[in-house]
């Protein structure tokens, strides 16, 4: 199975400031277990790329003078 393949696997540790940011459509990701010990924090983020490509595609679309 892919999911099980070592291959498919990335794995690297974030420095403090750095960011992460992933399609959840198109990656599954995880985390490997921690010990706890010494501080961390972790902020999570979502957002709707539906969205965002609409708003994207009404600024590319030309507009119509309005009519006198």
């Amino acid at each position: 199975e892919i999911i099980d393949d070592p291959a498919m696997e990335v794995f690297f540790k974030l420095s403090p400031g750095e960011c992460f940011i992933v399609d959840n459509t198109r990656v599954l990701h995880a985390r490997k277990g921690y010990s706890g010990a010494g501080s961390r924090w972790l902020q999570g983020c979502y957002a709707d790329k539906d969205g965002l490509l609409s708003t994207l595609a009404a600024m590319e679309t030309p507009r119509q003078e309005a009519a006198e």
